[in-house]
């Protein structure tokens, strides 16, 4: 049973480590992803506005930012975007200790032996 509490160990200090990466880095851009946020709100007001009124929205959004600079935030903001599977150390942890828990219970008492393991989420 000691392996097992001591691979959990190690694994958990894998995935914090991982986890604070993650923190720090999102952290770092979030200044930057607040302007883009900001600047996208009003863009959207904009042409919210342009299309009640019946105006131009390109017009609308060249009161606002130049096609130029628009395109730079675009590209800038598709760089803050993350992945999908953005939360990828909190999720892979639980299923990792699922999977500890699991090797434990599969076990015997008396001489630490594993025993064939049932159908679970270590397969």
């Amino acid at each position: 049973m000691r392996i097992l509490d001591l691979h959990e160990r190690f694994v958990g200090s894998i995935f914090n480590k991982a986890r604070r990466r993650r923190d720090e880095a999102f952290q770092s851009s979030g200044k930057v992803i607040n302007e883009k946020v900001r600047l996208y709100v009003r863009i959207g007001q904009a042409l919210l506005a342009a299309k009640e009124d019946g105006t131009d929205p390109f017009t609308a959004i060249e009161k606002i930012v130049s096609w130029a600079d628009f395109a730079r935030t675009v590209s800038e903001a598709e760089k803050l975007t993350q992945t999908e599977d953005f939360d990828f150390p909190a999720s892979s942890l639980m299923a990792s200790r699922k999977c500890a828990g699991t090797l434990r219970s599969c076990s015997t008492s008396s001489n630490s032996v594993l025993l064939p393991l049932p159908k679970c989420c270590c397969r």
